[in-house]
């Protein structure tokens, strides 16, 4: 059986994911306003940059203060480790021009269509003394506008929750993290990334909330008081309400573009793949050759581990985030859930390429959180193959998943 092309998805190949070029939105807003905002009104908080929070005395510090609540080096972590600080540059690279070339448009770097993702694209009229474009995608990004908070979240007394009263972004929920990051890591209908970004030559995007996190230079310490400051939940369930995400995004789009959906909300490569490969001798179509289906692996991922047919996720998404914010998913249940994904790979050709992505690194999730187990400590050698297969070159063989995935299942069932 011939090899299908998939993306590497080891921690690296997520982090290279991050690197590859951000999205550009489709429609330049007016009056230097983002697409997705509403009308701006002179009232709302400026941008202050990152410059108003890289005080050595504040974030800046080159290493962590073990004194402190937090790190207090979350300046220097963004800006040596983290590839968003390097965004912005991406626009003037060789890649980028011809990119923009090819939509007709300018220099990638004046573009709101662009900046929107590629910086912190705030209006003109609300950019404060130190704010600059070329920063990239900085703090305020992620936690909002900094005029409004600035200063009252360091003053005695305040709060997690006094500050998200200032304005803050309340980034405690899986879904609230989930929904930013596909803002500009994931076709939403509103950052503008659609299949004339891809056929410009912009990297394929594919989110994975874990993962995401994961390979992001950490800029909080996750202790005690963090824990009582914000709300936490397990991996396993942040993970699958990150799916939930996914799949609540994709069902919108779809019933709002109606009959003719764009073709970045498809399966890439239902239609691109390497004709030498003869991908029809093994692929399952479902009776639809030709007919690209939605790339709905997000679904497919929940229809797995939860138990329940694809087709009544699509009318119960909102119930299934419910039953996931509970946090009440048990030891036997995240078993049976990295049971029933193993089950899954041992046929890779009758699910999307995205889903065998999504399935392995939802392995991993739970094999993380499985790991006293000693059944589940004596699959490593599995996982890591599984690992290595998708990381050692561009092309897996499903033969080779198969094997590996029915290894593992005969291995946590000696328990």
């Amino acid at each position: 059986m011939p090899p299908f092309r998939i993306h590497h998805l080891s921690r690296p190949a997520i982090q290279a994911l991050i690197l590859a070029v951000l999205a550009c939105a489709t429609t330049p807003p007016s009056s230097g306003e983002t697409p997705s905002s509403p009308s701006i009104q002179s009232t709302a908080p400026r941008y202050l940059g990152v410059s108003s929070c890289a005080s050595s005395n504040c974030h800046g510090s080159s290493r962590p203060r073990e004194t402190s609540p937090v790190l207090q080096n979350e300046f220097f972590s963004w800006y040596k480790k983290d590839e968003h600080s390097k965004a912005y540059k991406s626009l003037l690279t060789p890649e980028a021009k011809r990119m923009a070339f090819h939509l007709g448009l300018g220099a990638p770097e004046k573009e709101h269509r662009c900046l929107n993702c590629h910086a912190t694209n705030a209006p003109a009229h609300l950019q404060g003394e130190r704010f600059a474009l070329s920063d990239g995608v900085g703090c305020e990004s992620c936690h909002g506008a900094a005029d409004g908070w600035i200063k009252a979240h360091v003053e005695k007394g305040a709060t997690h929750q006094s500050n998200i009263a200032n304005g803050l972004r309340d980034l405690d929920s899986p879904v609230a993290r989930a929904s930013l990051c596909i803002d500009c890591h994931g076709v939403t209908g509103k950052n503008g990334l659609d299949h004339t970004l891809y056929g410009a030559g912009h990297p394929r995007i594919e989110f994975e909330l874990d993962s995401y996190q994961a390979v992001m230079p950490r800029h909080w310490r996750e202790d005690d008081d963090y824990r009582a400051r914000k709300s936490t939940v397990s991996r396993t369930t942040a993970w699958l309400l990150g799916q939930y995400t996914l799949a609540k995004n994709v069902t919108k789009l779809a019933k709002a573009q109606g009959n003719s959906p764009d073709f970045s909300l498809y399966q890439c490569y239902s239609c691109h793949h390497d004709f030498s490969e003869k991908q029809f001798l093994w692929k399952n179509y479902r009776g639809t050759p030709g007919k690209p289906p939605l790339n709905d692996a997000a679904i497919d991922i929940l229809a797995t581990t939860l138990n329940r047919p694809a087709t009544q996720l699509d009318h119960s998404l909102d119930t299934v985030r419910r039953e996931l914010e509970e946090d009440a998913i048990s030891a036997r249940q995240k078993g049976e859930m990295l049971r029933s994904l193993l089950i899954s790979l041992t046929r890779p050709a009758d699910f999307s390429l995205q889903y065998v992505e999504q399935a392995i690194m939802g392995v991993s999730v739970l094999l993380s959180e499985l790991d006293a187990d000693p059944a589940i400590a004596s699959m490593t050698p599995q996982e890591r193959a599984l690992y290595k297969e998708v990381e050692s070159s561009r092309t897996v063989n499903p033969d080779r998943v198969r094997e590996l995935a029915l290894q593992a299942l005969k291995t946590i069932g000696k328990r």
